[in-house]
Order: structure tokens, then C-alpha cells, then sequence
């Protein structure tokens, strides 16, 4: 099963970068904006790495400096994209998502939380009411779109792709040059796709990292397993310590050692697992990381109010979460 749910952001214009893995809160009014949202943690010590320029009928051909180059009659009304990879084979939000709310005070709200799991980069061309005349698109090399270790973002279009009649692209037409010679409009387009789950997730997950032994509160399960730790990055308003409705209570400032700094949320970095650990504690955690599982319901029901749980289906999901716990625990004892 997967209990996580997703939401899709658009990201407009050029320059504005996106970091795979981070975490942001999104805006209470349902915006679907990126730029609306506040980034609030993210990863280090970890690569992205972009893939190829494609569209629904394969590659381009990648010239001698990196650009990759289309015939204009095989990319008439259609889309080219290009989709950054993150190579993580657990969730690493998860494995400290309750440490990182507490250290916040973060008590209520968990929908408005995301990890960004991956961007979507696309070129669309339009179909033109006359044959496009025989040229070639040229697009700029993909790692010119990586502006971080995990962040990617469009350039401006100039340095992004360009018509040309010249096979080698040498000689660039001017967007202006290229419409009166009858070549149709690029449109550039970015969209994220961001992963969130509700309170008995993380409920359930807190229940069992203190079975297991672990502070949920701290980051000391992250450093058993060797993985990197969330940083915060970020800054908005908490709430207070308690929420009683949630059933999530966090220490004080004068409790805890992981107490708020400053007037900023969640922080986050976490490591890739690329090396496993195979002790019990792991196996457990591989399986609590994978909640991530069932897509419930679609983003947009969220953001307008209908996506409300009923208190009937909140509990199966606590219930099918607590057997999936004991199934662990079960593991865990045939292993010890």
C-alpha cells in the first residue's frame, strides 16, 4: 500500500531553481504556483543528474559541444522533455520527518508539507498551419540546466534553444528571424511533482521508531543507518507545542535539545541509502520508509477542501499501518 499523495506545481519563467528532495510548505490558499511555497529543508552531499533531451518519438542527436539537434518535420506539434533523476531508493523525508516537526513545533497541517520528488522540464512546439520550412532546433547541452548538485532550473531561452537552417547550428536565427522565416513558438514549461502524507503516517511512524528504540524527536535512526541528515533552509511561522487533536506532542524549548533556533520550519537533508545495511534495524526502517505507497487521492481534491478524510478511512489507514508495523516487528524476531 502507499500512503502518500501527490501535488503538481508549475513554475513559471526562467531562473527559478528547483531542489529535488527538498521540502516545502505549500501556500494555505491552493496555489499551485512553486513561487507561492517556502522552502523549509533540503538534502546535501547527494547528485542529480539531468537525463536526455526526448520526445514521444525517441532522442536527438547530441552534436560535438553538447547540444542536441531535431529536425524541425519530426518535432512539429510536439513536446520535448527532460526529466532530472535523483537516484534514491527510499524516501529519505520519512526517516526524520517527526524529528524535523519537532524541532519546529509542527503540530497540525502535515497536507501542507511536501517533498519534492521530481521536476519536469518541457519544450512544447505548437503544429503550424503551414509546413514548418526544412531547418533544425537546436537545444542547449542538459547540464546546463543543473544549477546545484540537486538544483535545476531553465535558462533564459537565448542560452536555451534556437533555430537554425545550418545543419551545425553555426549560424543561430533570432526569434524574430525564425518566425518570419514561418518556424512555429517555443514554449517553455517546468512542473514539479511533490509527495505528502497525513498525521497517522506520522503518528504511526513516531510509534515505531520509539518501539525500535529511537528518539523520534532526534536524528539518531539517520545516524544508525549512516544516511545523510536534512539541513534546514527556510523560514516560516509555527504553531504551538501542542496539538492534541493530532496526537503529536513535542518537547519544549528548556525539553529538548533539538528546540527551534529561530522562527523557521522543518530542515532536512537525508542520505542516499546506496549501501545497504542489512541488520534487523534496517530491514524494520526499509519497510517504515516505504509508506509511501498508495496514492490516495488526487492533489487538486486537496487543495479545494473535498480530499477530507472521513474519520472511518483515517482509522483503516492507522490500522492497515499498525499491521504493517507488526509485520516488522514479525521479520525482525525470524531475523534475530
Amino acid at each position: 500500500m502507499n500512503l502518500a499523495r501527490h501535488r503538481y506545481f508549475y513554475i513559471s519563467g526562467a531562473g527559478r531553481a528547483v531542489k529535488l528532495g527538498s521540502i516545502f510548505r505549500c501556500s494555505s490558499n491552493g496555489s499551485l504556483e512553486l513561487e507561492d511555497s517556502v522552502e523549509i529543508a533540503s538534502l546535501f552531499d547527494l547528485n542529480a543528474h539531468p537525463s536526455r533531451w526526448s520526445f514521444p518519438d525517441g532522442v536527438g542527436e547530441v552534436m560535438n559541444e553538447g547540444w542536441t539537434r531535431f529536425r524541425s518535420s519530426d518535432v512539429s506539434h510536439t513536446t520535448i522533455s527532460l526529466v532530472p533523476i535523483l537516484f534514491l531508493r527510499l524516501n529519505p523525508w520519512l526517516s526524520q520527518a517527526n524529528y524535523i516537526f519537532g524541532r519546529h513545533r509542527i503540530v497540525s497541517n502535515f497536507e501542507y508539507y511536501v517533498y519534492l520528488r521530481s521536476v519536469n522540464f518541457e519544450l512544447s512546439i505548437p503544429e503550424t498551419r503551414e509546413d514548418a520550412p526544412a531547418g533544425f532546433l537546436f537545444l542547449c547541452p542538459e547540464h546546463n540546466l543543473q544549477t546545484g548538485q540537486l538544483s535545476f532550473c531553465w535558462p533564459d531561452q537565448e542560452r536555451a534553444t534556437y533555430w537554425s537552417l545550418d545543419p551545425t547550428g553555426a549560424e543561430r536565427l533570432s526569434t524574430k528571424e525564425a518566425s518570419q522565416l514561418g518556424f512555429p513558438p517555443l514554449r517553455f514549461t517546468a512542473t514539479a511533482i511533490a509527495d505528502f502524507w497525513d498525521a497517522p503516517v506520522y503518528n504511526g511512524l513516531r510509534q515505531f521508531h520509539q518501539a525500535k528504540g529511537f528518539d523520534p524527536d532526534s536524528q539518531d535512526l539517520v545516524r544508525h543507518l549512516g544516511w545523510p541528515l536534512y539541513q534546514l533552509s527556510g523560514g516560516i511561522d509555527v504553531p504551538s507545542a501542542r496539538d492534541t487533536d493530532s496526537g503529536m506532542v513535542y518537547a519544549s524549548d528548556d525539553e529538548s535539545e533539538h528546540s527551534p533556533t529561530s522562527d523557521i520550519d522543518v530542515d532536512g537533508e537525508v542520505p542516499d541509502p546506496e549501501d545497504d545495511n542489512h541488520d534487523g534495524v534496517h530491514k524494520d526502517c526499509a519497510m517504515s520508509e516505504c509508506v509511501e505507497i498508495l496514492n490516495c487521492q488526487p492533489a487538486d481534491a486537496v487543495q479545494d477542501g473535498t480530499a477530507a478524510l472521513s474519520a472511518t478511512f483515517k482509522f483503516l489507514i492507522y490500522l492497515q499501518l499498525v499491521l504493517f508495523l507488526f509485520l516488522g516487528f514479525s521479520l525482525l524476531n525470524d531475523h534475530i
